[in-house]
């Protein structure tokens, strides 16, 4: 679209006189345009006083949708109107050479008699359609979707889920799966319809049960709360998405967009149909409302805990999903999380420290307190309770191994029970620097070596401590030699 505003202000800076602005403007003002499509001339489009609307669709004398190689025509349904056009439509086809298959097209009715239905097929060579119908991977239907009508979703996640289904896959494997393939199927449908609670909890359990085992059938087993999984690294979690507040944060957009009153159809049509000329936030849902446009009234009390970033999204005319997830998530942080954070070790270790800050690891101690086991001293020295602090830093064989990679980092230190030494590891790691890097990246993967160093002992009967220190050298000097920022540090110390 051509804005003559525009080209009045360009000649104005470009310092045209006003009288031959004058004229230009009565020129492109006045001129008349006919159109030529393959040798005919397009005439001057009129509306047939016999058309008559659809009742949802009269506001805006709508008629058509068209996206992509797909258009969706809209009017009473009765034969005079449906006639009109098909008649406009052949005409147009005739014009393009744009002709559309009647076999692969379909006819949908509301409240419209047997008699009226006959007509129309007759008219249009349209077999009738039913509700709900498949359309770019969700369900259009003129009503709320049932339990049964989200099942596709439930359906491609869980086969997906068989698919990946292994045990050699990690558990930083298979979070990384789902927050990068199931999240993303979950957040399309999100941005179409409100998922129901009871949904969203079988999805939850889903990707619970394949995150803990690897497997798509239902377990519960869990090592970590999934909320704790779910939540933003910086308050412990591993950063998934929050499916409950995701759908609400969808909501506060649709809502925003209404607010905003944006350039775009729907907008217009709501504004029209629902609305009516007054502001959406003093306006209750009635009755006769959809099921969707009811949801996104009722989130409007969210918009007090946003209200700032609301506003402030309202100035700039431009809505961020992720600051609004972040205020509605917003919780505790935890000071370990900084462990964590520009970590290089391998993804299976940090996963490893993440489940020992959250005191979750499955060790002697906490599972005789569960009652599956009747003995819970130290699988390596067999005399005190092995519980977290005595594993890792107390018993004696761990101890040895602490002490060769701290003697080959060059560091003086002893190591102390888990809360102390949790300490000083903060105290160490402040900032950014090479040694921060160095240092979380060596705790990250001694604890994961002394925990595989523990599981071998039990199931595998394997004692060889010197084998372990090597490995965890070896860890270190390769992901440190990748990063450009350790390497001459990994260097000097290899020599």
């Amino acid at each position: 679209m051509v804005h003559w505003d525009a080209l009045v202000c360009i000649m104005k800076e470009m310092g045209i006189p006003n009288i031959f602005t004058n004229w230009v403007m009565n020129l492109v003002n006045s001129v008349c345009y006919v159109f030529k499509v393959n040798g005919r001339c397009m005439v001057r489009m009129q509306r047939a006083p016999e058309f008559h609307h659809h009742a949802k669709c009269k506001p805006l004398e709508l008629t058509n949708l068209a996206f992509a190689d797909d258009i969706l025509l809209f009017c009473r349904g009765e034969a005079q109107s449906v006639q009109l056009l098909m008649n406009t439509f052949q005409s147009f086809s005739a014009s393009t050479g744009l002709i559309f298959n009647p076999r692969k097209c379909k006819a949908f009715y509301g409240s419209v008699d047997d008699e009226n239905r006959r007509l129309i097929q007759a008219i249009t060579g349209f077999d009738e359609g039913k509700f709900p119908v498949r359309y770019l991977g969700v369900p259009l239907s003129s009503k709320k979707l049932s339990l049964n009508q989200y099942l596709p979703l439930v359906d491609k996640i869980t086969s997906r889920i068989r698919h990946w289904s292994s045990k050699m896959l990690s558990y930083a494997g298979r979070v990384q799966l789902v927050r990068s393939v199931i999240g993303s199927i979950t957040q399309y449908w999100m941005l179409n319809f409100p998922l129901p609670k009871s949904v969203l909890k079988q999805i939850n359990t889903i990707c619970r049960t394949f995150v803990w085992t690897g497997k798509s059938e239902t377990s519960r087993k869990s090592l970590v709360a999934w909320h704790k999984v779910c939540s933003p690294r910086k308050q412990g979690g591993l950063g998934l998405l929050n499916l409950a507040i995701w759908n609400q944060v969808t909501l506060l957009k649709c809502l925003w967009n209404i607010c905003n009153k944006s350039d775009s159809l729907w907008i217009r049509w709501i504004h029209k149909v629902y609305l009516k000329g007054k502001d959406v936030m003093e306006v209750e849902a009635g009755q006769s409302w959809t099921w969707i446009m009811k949801k996104v009234m009722n989130c409007k009390p969210l918009i007090a805990s946003i209200n700032l970033d609301w506003q402030r999204m309202l100035s700039i005319s431009k809505f961020s999903m992720k600051t609004v997830y972040n205020r509605l998530i917003d919780g505790n942080s935890v000071c370990w999380h900084i462990l964590l954070r520009r970590n290089i070790a391998r993804p299976r270790a940090r996963i490893t420290l993440w489940m020992m800050c959250h005191g979750q690891l499955p060790t002697k101690e906490r599972l005789y307190r569960f009652g599956m086991l009747d003995n819970k001293k130290c699988s390596l020295c067999d005399q005190v309770e092995e519980t977290v602090d005595h594993l890792f830093f107390e018993c004696p064989a761990t101890k040895r191994i602490w002490n060769a990679i701290l003697y080959w980092l060059n560091i003086h230190h002893c190591p102390l029970p888990w809360n102390l030494e949790l300490n000083w590891i903060l105290e160490k790691t402040k900032g950014k620097g090479w040694r921060a890097m160095l240092l979380k990246l060596a705790l990250t993967e001694t604890v994961h070596e002394i925990w595989l160093f523990r599981n071998d002992f039990i199931f595998n009967s394997d004692t060889h401590r010197n084998k372990i220190v090597e490995k965890i050298i070896d860890c270190i000097a390769y992901r440190g030699w990748v990063n450009r920022k350790l390497r001459l540090h990994v260097a000097n110390l290899m020599l």
